[in-house]
């Protein structure tokens, strides 16, 4: 948590106004998948990509590698609409560590 808390603070610093879903999040389905349960996984991907659509935003950033590893490459490839939306720069998806790079780049942080 202290991690996570620190990364707002950063994204604010960097004049973001950081979107939290909290309860509303639910999981990816990456655990369901490796254990071979491609139909839960599927559940819990369709689940989730409907919680996103419905709270749209342009950036979406994750500290979790597996999530960002769904989102990136196999959301894409379960549902069309979710790679339009990827394919056309709609949504953009970030590993926290990236954007705190790119705010650093362009020295929005110190």
């Amino acid at each position: 948590q202290k991690t996570l808390r620190a990364l707002v603070q950063s994204m604010k610093a960097g004049g973001i106004v950081p979107a939290v879903l909290g309860a509303a999040e639910t999981d990816c389905g990456d655990v369901a998948r490796r254990l071979g349960d491609e139909a839960g996984y599927q559940r819990l991907a369709r689940q989730l990509m409907d919680t996103l659509t419905a709270h749209p935003a342009a950036n979406l950033v994750t500290a979790d590698p597996h999530l960002l590893h769904a989102l990136r490459n196999e959301y894409p490839v379960l549902d069309a609409a979710w790679a339009q939306r990827l394919a056309s720069g709609q949504v953009r998806v970030w590993h926290h560590t990236e954007l705190l790079a790119d705010l650093l780049e362009r020295r929005v942080l110190k």
